[in-house]
């Protein structure tokens, strides 16, 4: 296989990783930001652990924003390898939250 047949393979499979998951972040921004919304709001704020919820639930919108921009500006720039990093970042700050969130529990016990 000739370098331009790999290069043109690994720039369809990135610009199909980006595409797929560009859709999947928008569809499930807006939902998980009224979540984040509507959690603090129902929240007592003069709780130190209620706070750290509350500001770790906007961790995931925020990294599906910047996912979208970083896994767009990796595949222009041609660096496919880090793009398949951020296309991962808001499923890791998701799973930060569930793991915060957890141990803030357990330790308000």
């Amino acid at each position: 296989m000739m370098v331009s047949e790999k290069s043109s393979i690994n720039k369809r499979s990135a610009k199909y990783c980006a595409s797929v998951w560009t859709i999947i972040y928008v569809v499930l921004f807006p939902v998980l930001s009224w979540m984040a919304l509507f959690w603090s709001a129902a929240t007592d704020p003069s709780s130190v652990t209620d706070f750290f919820t509350v500001f770790t639930w906007f961790w995931t919108p925020l990294a599906i924003l910047l996912s979208i921009y970083f896994m767009w500006s990796r595949y222009q720039t041609g660096n496919y390898k880090n793009m398949y990093v951020f296309c991962s970042l808001p499923l890791l700050a998701f799973g930060a939250f569930v793991l915060i969130n957890a141990i803030i529990r357990a330790i308000s016990l």
